[in-house]
């Protein structure tokens, strides 16, 4: 087969398909968005002084699911592959509210988040040991 049949072949083939590097993904754009389960939900499953561990229901998607983004206030934000994550360098004592979305490959992102309230453990606590009382005779 001659270099140019091969190249027509190859576009005509790439109407359907994109070849490259012997590896064949789909043309196809994957224009819908992952959607949660009715009964998705954000867990805390452990809070520490400094961290706290999250777990959600898996989103689903008519493709696949790239990856779970977690905000976790001011700013903080982690790009997550699976369904738990630990959100650290947190400060002791305080509330965060966390919400969690989730994004194909595409880009398209769920429409609503799951969100969580927790707050970190109060971290170190110091207990005043009581006055000693003296007894006179």
């Amino acid at each position: 087969m001659s270099l140019t049949r091969l190249s027509v072949l190859l576009l005509t083939l790439g109407a359907a398909r994109c070849v490259s590097n012997d590896t064949t993904h789909s043309a196809v754009r994957d224009a819908v968005a992952p959607s949660w389960p009715i009964d998705a939900h954000l867990s805390v499953t452990k809070r520490e002084a400094n961290q706290i561990a999250l777990r959600w229901t898996a989103a689903t998607d008519d493709v696949r699911i790239a990856r779970y983004i977690v905000d976790s206030g001011g700013g903080r934000r982690q790009y997550v592959g699976g369904t738990s994550t630990r959100v650290t360098a947190l400060r002791p004592g305080t509330t965060y509210t966390f919400s969690v979305r989730a994004v194909d490959g595409a880009g398209n992102g769920t429409p609503t988040s799951l969100a969580a309230k927790a707050a970190t453990l109060g971290g170190c606590e110091v207990t005043v040991p009581a006055v000693p009382h003296r007894v006179t005779p």
